[in-house]
């Protein structure tokens, strides 16, 4: 029980940060520590994106669930961005870690 508990921690953590974790530009850089406003927010650049791409609505794109729309912008710069490379988010590469430690350690 304690570890599921500390497991839906991490997992609420996690959804809580998502949107410092997706780009927020098409360069593929992500950046939690901005000293200058971007020129448009992340979730705009993101609409953006989508609804220019497959000529979508939108008000039809801010319909969509976080998780298609995360993966179709991700879809989008893998076609089109040259050299275009995947960021894993910190909180679950920390995860993973801690899994192959106890993994390792035999405590898996």
């Amino acid at each position: 029980e304690v570890e599921a508990d500390a497991l839906l921690t991490v997992v609420f953590d996690h959804v809580k940060e998502a949107f410092d974790e997706f780009p927020l530009s098409a360069s593929g850089s992500t950046s939690r520590q901005r000293n200058a406003m971007p020129g448009a927010s992340g979730e705009a650049s993101m609409l953006d994106e989508i609804a220019h791409r497959y000529g979508i609505n939108p008000l039809d794109v801010l319909k969509m669930p976080l998780r298609r729309a995360f993966a179709l912008q991700r879809t989008i710069r893998l076609a089109t961005i040259p050299e275009y490379k995947l960021l894993e988010p910190d909180s679950l590469r920390a995860i993973k870690s801690e899994y192959l430690t106890n993994l390792n350690n035999g405590a898996v």
